[in-house]
């Protein structure tokens, strides 16, 4: 972006939150022209015009002036007045007018799916309210991190704060202003108390509350089915209600002098009431006293980093907390401490033998991250900075090992496991990844070979279609969708060549290109008023890029982003591997678009970090408000998979280590997600009472296998399989999963006569059974209309492909990031391309297979099995 350009959007943004809610209030009738801003060839309009703004006011915190988050578990809470349940697993939690209701959701199964509702707030396990005299207006977000959030409520003088999030089962509650009162949803047992705590159990389930020497806890006259605690600060809990056991104690050592815990009698200091409330998985003393440790900690900052590390193909994630005094136990003032910093130290560094002494909490690690918990000690690499493509890789200090508690709760994603720590690292390998299928011509010596290439030719000839027809609608999802196509449909073209560049398919490829790179431009480039031209809109208030015209609520809702502009980001990232000056006309642009789904910058000043994606969760969020009362959701995960293969294309072919790194992370990390949540592929997450191995659609509070769209099983399943390509091999790892969902669609379906989108489903046959998925596309190559997304040439040269070189084989990796391994019966096939158009690059496999391919170019090798 140019200083001009920067400079206006700096001014307009500064002009916009000036004006703050008066400009918001403004009738969106009166639209005004909105000011076009170039990136690079490409440009957008700054502002909504034309028609009515669809997006309604986020409800921040006064004076917020971050870009809103938005598509995360915790959306409902700037969308809605209050919020819907947001499911910070193993919480769930509700604000209302009172207050908030807290809950540890029961799991129940059935054949549909897994769930772990929140009920109604009066129906909740815990509900805190305050004893201010009128209700809250609304809640709304005060701050947030990583996947940690703090919300805030107002009425009057009373303020109540409440931080909470993914992974950790303690909720930090603040109020000033007002007691806070606690009632339970049943009659509780208490199993533990003591100076400034309680632990209790009713309905199965455990929770504990802490406090400081600040409050007085107040039993409350109560029923024979609720009971109430008051929180007061101590110099006013007199009035009804009885003093525990240990506030009259305390009490009692007063003898009516000053309070040691109130020097100086600052009343402002004692009107504060800090809490700590916790769920416990289980009754245990054990558990509870390393509870009582980590309740004097408040959670005060989130954050993950990443890296991507080629030579071993793995991806290490490390997930910190930064942790800060809550609660005084010690008769000093209560002045807040300088938080640790990102390892858990206090500031000045670490003094020997620190690390017992070093602040740790309770974490909940989900099936995704404690099956890939990096046990051992050793250099994890860094990130490198944004604009730093080919500097040296630095290192962090030995990462630390959180300490394992042997506990677990059981939730709708499955056990989550508890660790006591400040942070812990993950390693996953990158699964195989190619840009496009190899040509088939490579593979001249295989039997399938020569058949191949004459269908191949034969499907051309038939295709024309899906080139020369119009897209089925023209928006941001269809017509993204209609381009992918096109691409794929070239690649199989030229692929089935001798010589992409003299035979009449490699001609007739560069023309389809030369299509969509025009399309893509268009959208690229902001230059009418009308909504109907395709173009990009920048809404300032939220902080994100709106494609016009959209669809699926992409505009007024922000749903779906990474669905629909991850096929953007896959076409550019394929044409700028065969046009590098392509590349660096419109990368700008490109890169502004992937950092609407997922900046890798927390201060971005124009888009949030990583919106799409829940670093914690390990997956996207596709709903931009998540106002459901299950929480967010994603039904296809597939197409999730598609924007990271994109972005992670886009670094490679580029040389962008940035993209590169930060797109490897999200594909790998969705991955493991897909592979535990989605799939089950290990088992243990999904209940057996489930008629089906897999789910399609992932909420907060459920797992179920529908869709938004369909009841047919061929959508309920491929909704997580399409569309496929060189970026989809991932789905058939682990070995096996692909066939046994298949066989699941098919047992579904009553067999194998397919109601639609037989193209993809064939394709998928193809990852478990290549040969038998061809066999069955013989049946039905003339009778079958492909889907939008796809066309007959890119399905005859997938089912190709896949007949000439057997399964993916995710036993042997290759250092060269894109790059896989496929084997049959006789033989394993090395597959590599090299983007580097100035060097030769030279492969090594895990087995000790070494293969070169040319400066942009490709290298298959063959090798037979014993």
């Amino acid at each position: 972006m140019v200083q001009s350009d920067r400079r206006r959007i700096w001014m307009v943004g500064c002009m916009l939150w000036a004006c703050g809610a008066a400009t918001a209030a403004r009738s969106p009738a009166a639209a005004e022209p909105a000011a076009v801003v170039r990136l690079g060839a490409g440009s957008f309009r700054y502002g909504w015009s034309g028609t009515p703004d669809p997006l309604p006011l986020p409800r921040v915190r006064d004076g917020w002036r971050r870009p809103v988050p938005t598509n995360d578990w915790s959306s409902s809470l700037t969308w809605s007045r209050f919020s819907e349940a947001m499911y910070a697993h193993p919480w769930a939690v509700r604000f209302f007018d009172r207050g908030l209701a807290l809950h540890v959701p029961a799991i129940t199964a059935a054949a549909i799916g897994v769930f772990g509702n929140m009920p109604p707030a009066e129906a909740c396990d815990l509900r805190i309210t305050t004893t201010a005299p009128q209700p809250f207006a609304d809640a709304c977000l005060e701050a947030a991190s990583d996947w940690f959030v703090t919300a805030r409520q107002r009425a009057g003088s009373t303020r109540l704060s409440v931080s909470f999030g993914h992974g950790s089962p303690l909720v930090f509650v603040e109020c000033t202003g007002a007691a806070v009162e606690l009632a339970f949803g049943a009659v509780p047992v208490v199993w533990a108390s003591g100076e400034r705590f309680v632990a209790v159990e009713f309905a199965g389930r455990s929770y504990a509350i802490f406090w400081d020497r600040r409050t007085t806890r107040i039993e409350r006259p109560g029923t024979a089915r609720k009971v109430t605690w008051r929180f007061a600060p101590r110099d006013e809990a007199d009035g009804p209600g009885t003093l525990s056991r240990t506030d009259r104690v305390g009490r009692e050592r007063e003898n009516g002098t000053e309070r040691p815990d109130r020097p100086g009698g600052r009343r402002a200091d004692a009107a504060m009431i800090r809490l700590t409330v916790a769920a416990l998985p289980e009754r245990s003393p054990l558990l509870l006293r390393h509870y009582r440790r980590a309740a004097m900690f408040r959670v005060a900052d989130t954050r993950v980093d990443w890296a991507f590390d080629a030579s071993s193909r793995k991806v290490t994630a490390t997930y910190r907390w930064t942790l800060q005094r809550w609660l005084n136990a010690s008769d000093e003032p209560s002045e807040p401490e300088k938080p640790a910093d990102a390892h858990g130290e206090p500031p000045g560094g670490r003094s020997p033998g620190a690390d017992a002494a070093a602040p740790k909490t309770i974490l909940c690690l989900y099936p995704h991250q404690w099956r890939y918990l990096v046990a051992a000690r050793g250099p994890v690499r860094a990130v490198e900075k944004p604009d730093a493509r080919e500097s040296p890789p630095k290192t962090h200090r030995p990462h630390a090992v959180p300490q394992p508690l042997h506990a677990v709760f059981h939730t709708v994603r499955g056990p989550m496991k508890l660790y006591l720590g400040s942070q812990f690292t993950t390693s996953v390998r990158l699964p195989p990844v190619l840009p496009v299928l190899p040509p088939l011509h490579r593979f001249a010596d295989g039997p399938a070979a020569v058949p191949a290439s004459e269908l191949v030719h034969a499907a051309a000839q038939a295709d024309t279609g899906i080139v020369s027809g119009v897209p089925p609608r023209r928006d941001t999802y269809w017509d993204g969708k209609w381009m992918a196509a096109v691409l794929e449909a070239a690649a199989a073209l030229e692929g089935g060549g001798a010589d992409r560049a003299r035979t009449a398919d490699g001609e007739r490829a560069a023309k389809w290109r030369a299509l969509v790179r025009l399309r893509l431009e268009d959208w690229f480039t902001a230059d009418s008023e009308t909504a109907d031209d395709m173009h990009f809109v920048y809404h300032p208030r939220w902080g994100t890029a709106i494609g016009r015209p959209a669809s699926y609520g992409s505009d007024r809702e922000l749903n779906d982003h990474h669905f629909h502009y991850g096929y953007f980001i896959r076409c550019a990232a394929e044409l700028a591997r065969h046009d590098p000056s392509w590349a660096k006309r419109w990368g700008p642009f490109v890169q502004w678009l992937m950092r609407d789904i997922a900046s890798p910058r927390r201060d971005d000043p124009e888009f949030p970090f990583l919106r799409c994606f829940d670093p914690y969760a390990g997956h996207s969020w596709a709903s931009g408000h998540a106002r459901f009362a299950d929480g967010n959701n994603q039904e296809s995960s597939s197409e999730a998979m598609n924007a990271w293969f994109g972005m992670f294309l886009w670094g490679q072919v580029t040389g962008d280590r940035t993209w590169r790194d930060l797109g490897a992370f999200l594909y790998a990390t969705e991955a493991t997600a897909v592979w535990e949540y989605w799939f089950d592929a290990f088992g243990g997450n999904l209940p057996d009472e489930l008629a089906c191995p897999s789910v399609a659609m992932v909420w907060g509070g459920k797992s179920t296998h529908e869709t938004w769209f369909s009841a047919e099983p061929e959508m309920i399943h491929g909704i997580n399989w399409l569309p496929l390509h060189a970026g989809s091999l991932y789905l058939a790892v682990p070995a096996g999963v692909a066939d046994r969902q298949f066989r699941a669609l098919v047992r579904d379906n009553g067999g194998t006569a397919w109601s639609g989108w037989a193209d993809w489903i064939t394709m998928y046959h193809a990852l478990s059974d290549p040969d038998g998925a061809r066999r069955s596309w013989k049946s039905l190559r003339g009778c079958v209309r492909p889907e939008a997304g796809n066309s007959r040439l890119h399905t005859e040269h997938w089912l190709a492909f896949f007949a000439t070189v057997g399964r993916v084989d995710a036993s042997v990796w290759g250092d060269a990031p894109l790059s896989a391994v496929f084997s049959d019966e006789r033989q394993r096939t090395y597959c590599v391309f090299n983007p580097d158009r100035r060097r030769t690059l030279r492969a090594r496999f895990s087995d000790g297979r070494v293969v070169e391919a040319a400066p942009g170019a490709w290298a298959v090798a063959r090798k037979p099995l014993p």
